[in-house]
């Protein structure tokens, strides 16, 4: 499994979402699908152009903005792989 971290505004922006009908999907699909290795077949994920590697993950209405953890972050937080979603 994955590392999932959220920035300060995602942390923000979860808490916002997880009050709406969607909540519980937003939220598997951050702390569940996104940690998973590999990334289940039906997760809609696509490279943002001209953002150097960042992905968007969609789910319903929603967009999800993440990135891979680089080495020196994966190592701070003493794991192998991991992601931060803002």
């Amino acid at each position: 499994m994955a590392r999932v971290d959220l920035s300060s505004a995602a942390q923000k922006d979860l808490r916002k979402v997880l009050r709406s009908p969607t909540g519980a999907t937003i939220k598997r699909v951050i702390l569940g699908d996104l940690a998973a290795e590999p990334w289940p077949a039906n997760l809609d994920v696509a490279s943002l152009e001209g953002m150097g590697g960042w992905l968007r993950v969609r789910t319903g209405a929603f967009r999800i903005v993440l990135r891979p953890l680089n080495a020196e972050e994966c190592k701070a937080r003493g794991v192998a792989k991991g992601y931060l979603v803002d």
